[in-house]
């Protein structure tokens, strides 16, 4: 019996010890796929930064740091949240992705960052609105099913810095409040493959034959904000 689970990302195995409330059912995503959704999260870090706005991770990415340590290896997309104002702000601000090569697309409730990368890998960043419900309570309102998810100002601030693979990024005060309150079950955790959810609500398109270590130098994820067509050339 295993006592343990392996995947590679970027050329390196990592291990991570087997827990009794942890199912896995599934094989990891390509490292393409992981090493995007890196890159796309350390460029709106540094975005976020440099304009003085406050985001955290959340729901899936939240979950996937907290177990993994880092990316969510199952999960194809990225989850921020942001404050109200600031997401109004991003709004405003959509021209400036554009000239970063990313597209912001908006919703009622959220906005979805993406860009393409390695020709055709499509990779997206999901932000969440989250809105004062009262005093001390903030809402956001999931896309997936449209349900309100309410949380403690005491579990969100003050904002931890957190190291998340080979960078910082920002969490909540009380990762574990969160992820309860976002309707987890961390007694139980079942990663499944479920091919019907990819392919009808995240297309992931992956280009094999590429080597991860040929792709990127290894001083990727130093800062690097607004250099994406330096550093990753894009083919039409």
């Amino acid at each position: 019996m295993n006592d343990s689970y392996k995947y590679i990302l970027n050329g390196v195995e990592h291990e991570i010890p087997s827990q009794h409330h942890i199912v896995i059912q599934q094989n990891p995503l390509s490292e393409t796929i992981l090493i995007s959704q890196k890159y796309i999260l350390k460029y709106f870090h540094d975005w976020m930064q440099i304009h003085e706005m406050e985001y955290f991770i959340t729901h899936h990415t939240l979950l996937g740091h907290t177990i993994f340590q880092g990316i969510h290896i199952f999960q194809p997309f990225i989850e921020v949240s942001i404050p109200q104002h600031h997401f109004e702000k991003i709004i405003k601000m959509k021209n400036v992705f554009q000239k970063d090569d990313f597209i912001l697309q908006e919703f009622p409730h959220h906005l979805i960052l993406s860009s393409s990368f390695f020709s055709r890998q499509h990779i997206q960043l999901m932000i969440y609105s989250l809105n004062p419900f009262s005093s001390t309570q903030y809402e956001i309102i999931y896309p997936e099913n449209q349900q309100k998810h309410t949380f403690d100002l005491y579990d969100i601030y003050p904002l931890q810095i957190s190291n998340y693979e080979d960078f910082q990024v920002f969490t909540p005060h009380k990762p574990t409040s969160i992820l309860q309150n976002a309707h987890f079950n961390l007694h139980f955790i079942q990663f499944k493959e479920n091919k019907s959810f990819i392919s009808q609500k995240r297309e992931i398109i992956e280009e094999p034959n590429e080597s991860i270590s040929n792709l990127f130098p290894e001083s990727l994820f130093e800062p690097f904000s607004f250099m994406k067509n330096t550093l990753l050339s894009k083919k039409n």
